[in-house]
């Protein structure tokens, strides 16, 4: 009986944990900002994770910040 508990136990908690892994990627992914940068003279889109220093971010009305910003211009902020 004991070996019976143990074991439902363990398949209830083997469940929830790949249930938790799951929410945890999809959080993930939903945080994965996309930034338009400045990187040798081209506009390129790039994932907030490959920005690098020297790199100019142009922000727009209602665009997310992607990292830590020293802003050069600013109109109507």
């Amino acid at each position: 009986m004991i070996f019976g508990v143990v074991l439902v136990n363990a398949i209830i908690g083997f469940i929830q944990e790949t249930n938790a892994l799951k929410a945890i990627n999809a959080l993930a992914q939903a945080f994965d900002i996309n930034c338009t940068v400045l990187r040798g003279g081209l506009r390129r889109t790039l994932s907030g994770s490959e920005l690098v220093p020297g790199d100019i971010v142009i922000l727009q009305s209602g665009d997310k910040v992607p990292a830590d910003l020293r802003l050069l211009k600013i109109r109507e902020l």
